[in-house]
């Protein structure tokens, strides 16, 4: 039921990362059961020598910062940090916040800055109904597979907007 091909078909990147990196991260929102207050939890995995500094802005206003938080550079590191009626996140209200991380090195010279779009929401299943933040999930939809004639699996922009399109006539 799906079209398979050898070799590179999609655009390929060699880049390089300065000495103070984060190489890996983990970013939770764990809700409490009353879904007024959530923690924050950043997970990273890093090289070299500085320091970390993260902030988190709401991605609508993004002029004002919620909270921030920093640290001194090490192999892993673990933030938890509290936040208060965070703004939820469903697919038909995706109210997002923005997590700026940025790293600094030992000279105190920024060597990167990684956005990362987070959402506060809590999945679960309950009697057998599957829920978002405490409310049932009703699934519409179709399945698809990602194929153009003149591409191969390497579809454009284009090709996924005239799909859609199509999928919903």
């Amino acid at each position: 039921d799906f079209f398979r091909f050898s070799g590179i078909f999609r655009d390929v990147y060699l880049y390089t990362v300065p000495k103070a990196h984060i190489y890996d991260m983990r970013i939770q929102t764990l809700l409490s059961d009353t879904f007024d207050k959530a923690d924050l939890v950043v997970d990273l995995k890093t090289i070299g020598t500085g320091k970390v500094r993260a902030k988190l802005v709401k991605e609508a206003d993004s002029d004002k910062e919620i909270l921030s938080f920093s640290g001194l550079l090490q192999e892993e590191m673990h933030f938890v940090v509290p936040v208060e009626n965070p703004d939820l996140w469903s697919a038909e209200v995706p109210n997002l916040y923005r997590l700026v991380l940025e790293v600094s090195d030992g000279e105190n010279k920024v060597t990167e800055i990684i956005p990362q779009l987070v959402g506060f929401r809590r999945f679960e299943i309950q009697d057998t109904l599957m829920k978002l933040n405490g409310k049932r999930i009703v699934f519409k939809g179709v399945d698809r597979h990602e194929f153009s004639a003149e591409r191969g699996r390497s579809i454009t922009e284009e090709d996924m907007l005239a799909d859609i399109l199509m999928m919903k006539r």
